[in-house]
């Protein structure tokens, strides 16, 4: 029998039923992430720059924008969720994440040379398709790594 395999062992078939303590708060602060763009729209800054003029003088960011930035990062989660298994299996697991961490730093940087909202719309979907392969790739690499105990 491989070790891979758990057989018909009741306590292989236990733990993996039992979500792993790192799993856990990883919902927690996918969905804390995905409102990191929504913080900068009451800057002063933010509004001037890619805001529309209002009657009284102010500036504000149109409510579609505002929308598209809370569900763009979800349409990248989704997105990488579909293309996760085919790059793990024709890389690594271990080649994922590091894949997966770079692009995130780089895609950080996006925000600090925009001029225009479709260029952080699509940083925030960029965004959503890194920690889409960290939550799909740690998820899968602890249920594999459950079977070996």
């Amino acid at each position: 029998m491989s070790r891979l395999s758990s057989g018909d062992d009741p306590k292989h078939h236990g733990r993996n039923e039992i979500p792993h303590p790192d799993v856990i708060p990883e919902a927690k602060r996918a969905t804390k992430a995905e409102h990191n763009m929504t913080t900068l729209f009451a800057y002063c800054p933010f509004q001037s720059t890619f805001g529309v003029n209002q009657p009284d003088g102010s500036y504000q960011t149109t409510s579609a924008w505002q929308s598209g930035f809370m569900n763009g990062c979800l349409v990248g989660r989704i997105l990488d969720l579909l293309a996760t298994g085919m790059i793990v299996e024709r890389f690594s697991y271990r080649k994922s994440i590091i894949a997966a961490m770079v692009a995130c730093i780089a895609f950080v940087f996006i925000i600090f040379f925009a001029k225009n909202l479709s260029v952080l719309l699509v940083k925030e979907i960029l965004i959503g398709i890194s920690w889409g392969a960290f939550q799909t790739t740690a998820t899968s690499m602890l249920r594999r790594s459950a079977l070996l105990y």
